[in-house]
């Protein structure tokens, strides 16, 4: 039996919209994830506590604190085409965690 993830993500940015763009929404909602009545958050250093990695799609960004940023300024914009821009992270997205997960295995087997 699997436990629950050991890993998460969330979304923050520089400069957040006051709202999730429309067509995000819907993307999002075409995939079962309401987030119809989230609000986009400001990356803080509270929120990036203790976080292993921040991932910038644009902007340069120094994240606050001591957490190393990745860039992925070659992601499709969602704008332009919601189901190809979240394929594209997806892919990004998982494997990342499979190199999280590496790392906690390896840590865990030293340990």
């Amino acid at each position: 039996m699997r436990g629950p993830l050991a890993n998460s993500a969330l979304s923050a940015g520089t400069e957040p919209d006051d709202a999730v763009p429309p067509d995000v929404v819907a993307g999002l909602a075409g995939d079962g994830f309401d987030v119809a009545d989230r609000k986009p958050l400001a990356l803080t250093r509270a929120l990036v506590a203790g976080a292993l990695a921040v991932i910038s799609f644009g902007p340069h960004v120094d994240a606050p604190g001591a957490v190393p940023v990745t860039h992925w300024d070659d992601m499709p914009a969602v704008s332009d085409d919601y189901a190809h821009a979240r394929d594209a992270i997806r892919s990004r997205v998982e494997a990342l965690f499979a190199e999280v997960a590496g790392v906690n295995a390896a840590r865990g087997a030293a340990s």
